[in-house]
């Protein structure tokens, strides 16, 4: 038995007592908050470890996201070179059509303006797919990267490189151009075609006055022994080209008698390996009857012509076909089959990165729910466990309260003992 000065067994008790309710609040706590680690002290190392395996979980959720973006991405593409498939389809059929001879001159041109409509539609889908601003058929030979893995290593990305399907997009094949001294200043649409190969393009010029013209534009071999120039020949109707500038001149459908007429020329430089024309466009042309320059603006920086002895490449440009008569039309099927051929191929393309980025996707969730399972492993509470513990601090507390009391009786004994002597 202690003395009044001092209560060894209260004490002892007190710091049991207080031992039991420091253990009861991080009990309290852990089960509050579901977490076994709430601060440092109770397990540094398996801190450091589930901070650690938080972060990759984090980062499989962002590769996770990263994966359905690259996913949605190639899903817009494949949807616009299937309606471009389509295209194709129709135009290999108005081609087939008016290869017959069994149609007229006004005929094929009412074919001929739902095949040139198609082709600036197969043109139009391919210029404006695109997601999030990023062009996805318009740039040739682009490569996106599409992040699929949680570090900056090669191997947690799949790239893909696209070939454009815009306005103006395949290839020219230089070498099919007939000896420059064939060529005429002037004539009619299938003298026209028939000089230049078919290497002619139907499109919508706007002169100097705001007034629109029907053009076409010719191209060749530069004609000067150099390799890496083209020529460009600019006729318009041989009507027109006496009366620009006044307000009569309006659009009207391209006739196979129609007269046309040269209404400038210009050489390119041209890039023997991308077949891009460069340098020297856009440029003026004098127009008859007109005193001043009036700028073409047209522009050819996505045109590539290519030399197909140097390269192999053929022909695939829609823009510089067209079914007008039967010689236009046999050339266009050849050049559509070709041009479908690519689109299926880039098609295969999509669809194999696709099936590249689900099975990354799969593995992505994999892991991350693994890592996610591995954290809580060693940082989430096991609630039985703790719960079994809850109540054993509880009446541990509630004992050392009562031995506290109890202790704190003993100094009484000692008087009693005092007033009793």
């Amino acid at each position: 038995m202690s003395g009044f000065g001092s209560n060894i067994s209260s004490l002892r008790a007190l710091r049991r007592l207080a031992e039991n309710s420091s253990a009861l609040g991080r009990t309290y706590e852990r089960l509050s908050t579901g977490q076994r680690i709430t601060r440092a002290s109770d397990d540094a190392a398996g801190l450091a470890i589930a901070d650690s395996l938080r972060v990759r979980s984090r980062l499989y959720g962002a590769a996770n996201r990263n994966i359905n973006d690259a996913l949605s991405m190639l899903n817009i593409a494949d949807g616009t070179l299937e309606n471009q498939t389509s295209i194709l389809t129709r135009l290999q059929e108005l081609a087939e059509q008016s290869a017959n001879g069994v149609f007229s001159a006004a005929q094929r041109e009412t074919m001929n303006r739902e095949y040139i409509s198609l082709v600036k539609e197969f043109g139009r889908l391919g210029d404006t797919a695109s997601f999030n601003g990023v062009s996805l058929l318009k740039n040739e030979g682009s490569t996106t990267n599409f992040q699929v893995g949680i570090d900056g290593q090669s191997n947690s990305n799949i790239s893909f490189t696209t070939t454009a399907t815009g306005s103006l997009s395949g290839t020219i094949e230089l070498e099919e151009n007939p000896d420059p001294s064939t060529f005429v200043g002037s004539g009619t649409l299938a003298q026209l075609t028939a000089s230049y190969n078919n290497h002619m393009w139907r499109t919508t010029w706007r002169d100097g006055q705001g007034q629109e013209h029907d053009v076409l534009i010719a191209i060749r071999d530069g004609g000067l022994g150099y390799s890496n120039q083209v020529r460009l020949e600019i006729y318009a109707r041989t009507s027109e080209v006496g009366a620009v500038g006044e307000d009569t001149i309006s659009i009207t459908p391209i006739a196979a008698g129609d007269e046309w007429s040269i209404l400038g020329r210009g050489y390119l430089a041209r890039d023997s390996v991308t077949g891009r024309l460069s340098e020297l466009w856009p440029l003026s042309y004098r127009m008859h009857g007109v005193t001043s320059y009036a700028d073409l603006n047209i522009d050819l920086s996505a045109i590539h012509v290519f030399s197909s002895a140097e390269t192999g490449k053929q022909q695939s440009m829609l823009e510089f076909t067209g079914i007008e008569n039967v010689g236009r039309a046999r050339d266009a099927l050849t050049i559509l089959a070709r041009r479908l051929d690519q689109v299926g191929s880039l098609r295969g393309s999509y669809g194999a990165t696709q099936s590249r980025l689900q099975a990354a996707l799969s593995l992505v969730m994999s892991q991350g729910e693994s890592t996610k399972g591995a954290e809580s492993r060693i940082r989430d509470i096991d609630v039985a466990a703790e719960s079994a513990r809850l109540v054993s601090l509880q009446i541990l507390q509630q004992a050392a309260a009562s031995v506290l009391a109890s202790a704190n009786q003993q100094p009484r004994l000692l008087l009693d003992l005092l007033r009793s002597g």
